[in-house]
């Protein structure tokens, strides 16, 4: 039984939206007023080995102040921790993010304690066990309009603040409230529209926002296919859909330079053949010739060195040959 080629591309596969490539996007986006005085590094490497920050984000200027309302308490040092809309954040997360910068401090040059760091955790939606937790351990927590919740917090804890994307207004941050599994073709118009405005491609933000919003997707098709298009161009979007598409092209690509490969061959092996058959057809009239002068079978066998059948064949309309030749012939 032949065994089952596997396809190279999986119909039940599950894709993964890319929510933190999106976020990275959302982010400078969201702060494009202050990148000459922000730095903004995503997959930042904590260590050698491979423990890395979602994002973090370096105060290049001191004295310059970040009117962002998320950004208000960036300090030298900012982690950003990003949870897409399918995770939570969580108190173990919390621990996590509070260690990474407690790594962060002690490998930064020069030294900076935790007095000049901040940690934001970006959610979909309000961690409420966390906040219930922070309660319970007999921590201040102010929630403040539009989805930003602070902890209060005494050093040595850097400044930790929660911004609940969903809740977030969509005047403001359009970005990262945009950055979700609910969005409108209305809005995704408006970012595009917003994007061009930017001066820097956000192509990882508008390729997560249409792996996780297909309906919305063909629905902005149906209402202009050409502006989408348009838009699939310039960010580059590569969904499942066009994978498949890519492949199926590049098949029938190979397909068709394989027929034609094929072509080439059977014409080869056509002509191959027909020379064959000429050259059979000259020592076919020349062993009739000699035989017809006379040479025995014998001598034209040993000439042309083919069998006792195939003289036969050859000479079946000349078996009354003469005995002898009266002339040279070369075979």
């Amino acid at each position: 039984m032949a065994k089952k080629r596997k396809a190279l591309v999986d119909p039940e596969k599950k894709w993964k939206t890319q929510w933190h490539a999106g976020n990275y996007d959302a982010l400078r986006a969201e702060l494009k007023d202050y990148l000459d005085v922000l730095e903004i590094i995503p997959e930042y490497p904590l260590t050698d080995e491979p423990l890395r920050i979602d994002v973090l984000v370096i105060k290049l200027k001191e004295n310059v102040t970040i009117g962002k309302n998320f950004a208000r308490i960036f300090k030298r040092l900012n982690i950003i921790e990003y949870k897409s809309p399918e995770d939570s954040f969580t108190v173990e997360d919390f621990h996590k993010v509070i260690g990474y910068a407690s790594i962060l401090a002690l490998a930064s040059e020069p030294f900076t304690d935790f007095s000049e760091t901040t940690v934001t955790a970006i959610v979909a939606t309000k961690p409420v066990q966390l906040l219930s937790y922070f309660k319970d351990k007999g921590l201040e927590v102010t929630e403040h309009p539009n989805g930003i919740v602070t902890l209060q917090v005494s050093f040595p804890t850097p400044a930790f603040q929660i911004v609940e994307s969903k809740a977030l207004s969509g005047e403001e941050n359009l970005w990262l409230k945009s950055l979700s599994k609910e969005l409108t073709s209305d809005e995704f118009f408006k970012l595009v529209d917003e994007s061009k405005k930017l001066g820097f491609p956000v192509r990882a933000y508008f390729n997560a926002l249409m792996q996780a919003n297909p309906e919305v997707l063909k629905e902005v098709r149906k209402l202009d296919s050409d502006r989408l298009n348009q838009v699939l161009d310039e960010v580059g979007f590569f969904s499942k859909e066009s994978l498949e598409r890519k492949l199926e092209e590049q098949r029938l690509k190979f397909e068709k330079e394989r027929l034609k490969l094929e072509e080439q061959r059977l014409k080869s092996e056509e002509q191959r053949l027909k020379l064959e058959e000429e050259k059979e057809e000259e020592r076919r009239g020349r062993v009739a010739k000699m035989f017809e002068k006379g040479y025995s079978p014998e001598e034209i066998i040993d000439l042309f060195e083919i069998p006792m059948s195939l003289f036969l064949e050859y000479t079946s309309q000349n078996l009354n040959a003469p005995e002898k030749p009266q002339e040279s012939i070369n075979p």
